[in-house]
């Protein structure tokens, strides 16, 4: 065949094919913890590139880190899984891997899990879903995991009433920063919390054993937590102040009206980014006492509130106090007036607002436009972007009318999903 006539991936530069080796990697990394894999080895992508021709299959058997994420549901028993697991080790060695290891029956397939173990000293990003019992077999990696860089974990005991376990397993690993250890009934873990630089879990059941928690992350730079019970064991008693100095986006959710007893004893001087999700109606308040405490200057906020009077009015006081904020989302069953009347210029609040998003509640659509149209034509540092849900019978023609014309002038208008 002429040269000119060859298929052009056939004879592009090495440098340039790695390249696209590298956009085609996996998302395993994404994959969600909590949903067991039956993905076989085989469907991985390293085998679709060694399909298209024979340049392009001896350089990904060639390429370590195309090989590098093995997920294995070890409750299944496939043909040649222990082959497939061998084979992605030695093909990926001597790079880190990302190992996804789920399943609650691993009994059956042991020189599996050996096989695994037994490149523990490679294992980087480690995701386990499945019982205690699967966390006991490998306390063989105990102490042996010097790569490891995060760690997520959803196991349970298998038996509701059993008793309640501490998984200290992981609490020797000196390179770990990111951690997510899900809720589950009797299991509760120990790590390295010192190191941690981003950290995602469950709000522990009283306010001393919180605040206790997180006085040991000294580093924390990420926190998510959340409550999914309303068990919580309300104190009278005074606590210290909790100063996490290098925490720069705070997420607490819960089910309960008393996440304010957690950031009523936070002090976070870098704290740029917050979202809260919450029914306690001095939230507001709690979060402004924050701001005021911390001297820190926050640019992002998302709060998801049970709005009344009483909330508007601080509601519009956490404004307020963040004069550099840039993104606000707020998700409520209505927005007042008021709010958007402040947020209206000529005396507007948070002046450098560039996004807003109204999620799931009612407003009037009219003091809506004149907030948006005078904002956009503020210049420098205006309003570019909104985010709406609205039931499409609830949006009025003037609304559609006028939204179409500053998007004409480049405003983006963006309908949520509620």
């Amino acid at each position: 065949m002429p040269a000119h006539r060859m298929n052009s991936s056939l004879t592009l530069p090495t440098e340039l094919l790695t390249e696209i080796f590298q956009l085609c990697d996996p998302d395993l990394a994404d994959r969600d913890v909590r949903y067991a894999s039956d993905i076989p080895l085989m469907q991985e992508h390293p085998w679709l590139l060694t399909r298209v021709c024979q340049r392009w299959r001896a350089l990904a058997l060639s390429t370590p880190w195309l090989w590098r994420y093995i997920d294995v549901n070890i409750s299944l028993h496939s043909a040649g899984v222990l082959q497939l697991v061998s084979l992605f080790l030695e093909r990926s060695s001597p790079c880190p891997i990302t190992l996804r290891l789920t399943g609650l029956n691993w009994y059956s397939n042991t020189l599996v899990l050996e096989r695994l173990i037994s490149a523990s000293d490679r294992w980087e990003h480690l995701k386990l879903l499945g019982s205690v019992s699967m966390v006991d077999a490998l306390e063989s990696v105990r102490g042996k995991l010097p790569q490891l860089r995060c760690l997520e974990t959803d196991v349970s005991e298998m038996e509701w009433g059993s008793r309640p376990r501490v998984i200290d397993l992981f609490a020797d690993a000196p390179r770990l920063r990111r951690a997510v250890t899900l809720r589950r009934y009797g299991v509760s873990y120990i790590l390295p919390w010192q190191q941690l630089v981003n950290y995602k879990g469950p709000m522990l059941n009283d306010l001393e054993a919180t605040l206790e928690r997180l006085t040991k992350f000294s580093r924390l730079v990420t926190l998510d937590m959340s409550r999914t019970s309303s068990e919580y064991s309300e104190s009278t008693t005074e606590y210290p102040i909790v100063h996490l100095p290098h925490l720069r986006t705070l997420s607490l959710r819960t089910w309960s009206t008393d996440p304010d007893d957690v950031i009523n004893h936070l002090c976070l001087p870098a704290l740029v980014s917050m979202t809260i999700d919450c029914s306690s109606v001095d939230i507001c308040g709690a979060i402004t006492a924050l701001v005021d405490r911390s001297h820190c200057t926050i640019e992002s906020i998302t709060l998801a509130l049970e709005m009344d009077e009483e909330m508007d009015t601080s509601l519009i006081l956490v404004l307020a106090s963040t004069p550099q904020l840039k993104h606000l989302v707020l998700e409520a069953s209505h927005f007042s007036d008021d709010l958007l009347i402040g947020l209206t210029p000529p005396n507007v609040l948070v002046p450098r607002l560039e996004t807003l998003e109204l999620r799931d509640g009612k407003f009037d659509q009219n003091l809506l436009l004149e907030m948006v149209e005078a904002r956009f034509a503020s210049g420098e540092g205006a309003l570019r972007r909104l985010g709406l849900s609205l039931d499409v019978n609830d949006i009025q023609h003037e609304l559609v009318r006028r939204m179409d014309v500053l998007i004409d002038l480049g405003f983006i208008v963006e309908r949520l999903q509620n």
